[in-house]
């Protein structure tokens, strides 16, 4: 058997962290809110400015970078 399992030929990047966390952070977001606030616009316009944020973030600051293999 081969140690080379999915886990150890796939690297994941800055991109894919960003990827999964904005879901994350709406959903969480979302939730915290609408129990801090209680109201359902408040909350989707918190969620939707903290995941604005995270794509600003992954855009603008630390934008994606293309690596030579040579």
């Amino acid at each position: 058997m081969s140690a080379d399992t999915l886990a150890t030929r796939v690297s994941r990047s800055r991109a894919d962290y960003i990827l999964f966390s904005l879901p994350v952070l709406f959903v969480g977001t979302y939730g915290m809110t609408r129990w801090a606030v209680s109201a359902g616009a408040h909350a989707l316009a918190a969620a939707g400015l903290v995941c604005c944020l995270i794509v600003v973030d992954g855009l603008f600051i630390h934008p994606p970078v293309e690596y030579d293999e040579n």
